[in-house]
Formats: C-alpha cells, structure tokens, sequence
C-alpha cells in the first residue's frame, strides 16, 4: 500500500519535457478544476515559474 506523499506523476507526464516538480507544484496550485467522474479530476494550473500546466 502507497502512503500518500503527493500527487502520483506518471511516465507519460514526462514526454512532453515538463519536470515533475513543476507537474506537482501546478497540481497542488489549481486555478481551476473539472471533476470528470469515473475517479478522473482535470486542473489547470501554474508551475513555480507561471507556465499554465494541464494535469490531470
């Protein structure tokens, strides 16, 4: 069992070059948020340096 320690960041997240501190810091900033059910919620937020992320 994961103890959660922050949002799960998978292997496809990374191949569009984004690292995955700017992956957390804009999902644990959200500028808006969609609850898409089936357990799936898409946010839109900011990494460190203002770069408007989709994550999901």
């Amino acid at each position: 069992m994961r103890v959660s320690e922050g949002p799960i960041v998978a292997p496809s997240a990374r191949k569009h070059g984004i690292g995955e501190d700017d992956i957390v810091h804009a999902s644990r900033n959200p500028i808006r948020v969609w609850d898409l059910g089936g357990g799936l919620t898409m946010m839109l937020g900011a990494t460190a340096a203002a770069t408007i992320l989709e994550v999901g």
